[in-house]
């Protein structure tokens, strides 16, 4: 769907809601795995996420983050390199490694019935960041994911850094700004 000024809104987006449940998928890769302490940073940020959505929204938005169970959390085969998660240019896209991901996603665990899904790698310094994909066709074994982002090595470093990805992939929101 083209889009200008984020409108008109995709019909995925969650516009006029007051609430939505977000799924994290938590991302181990060969050379960085997901830990207890990633969980917590994740936890301490989403309470800061929240904190921020309700006050911008004198206290009608609420959304809730589901985390999983330490047994469905992914391992992927590869390095964050295969997965191109090591380069952070502007306007590069990581839709590859988000389909790639989403394709390793086991058939039990369907990501279909959440309205927003936040793959959730491991924080490491070397670089990070983070990106929606609005619009993309992310498939699992159970259908289309939509309102998906990924949040990936310093990009955990930063609450904001959630709350501006969400912006895009649950409302529909576009940058205002040029590159």
């Amino acid at each position: 769907t083209k889009m200008t000024s984020g409108f008109p809104r995709p019909s995925t987006t969650k516009y006029g809601s007051s609430s939505v449940k977000i799924y994290l998928l938590p991302v181990s890769f060969s050379d960085y795995k997901f830990t207890s302490s990633d969980k917590k940073l994740y936890e301490d940020n989403f309470k800061k996420v929240q904190m921020f959505f309700s006050q911008q929204s004198y206290g009608r938005f609420k959304p809730e983050f589901i985390f999983p169970p330490e047994s469905d959390w992914l391992s992927v085969s590869g390095d964050i390199r295969s997965y191109d998660l090591e380069n952070t240019f502007a306007q590069q896209t990581k839709v590859q490694a988000a389909k790639d991901i989403f394709s390793s996603v086991p058939a039990n665990l369907d990501l279909t019935k959440y309205d927003g899904v936040i793959i959730a790698t491991p924080f490491y310094r070397e670089t990070g960041g983070a990106e929606a994909f609005l619009g993309q066709n992310l498939l699992t074994k159970n259908g289309e994911v939509t309102n998906a982002m990924m949040i990936y090595g310093r990009g955990l470093s930063s609450w904001s850094t959630i709350a501006h990805e969400m912006g895009h992939a649950i409302f529909g929101l576009e940058d205002l700004y040029l590159f």
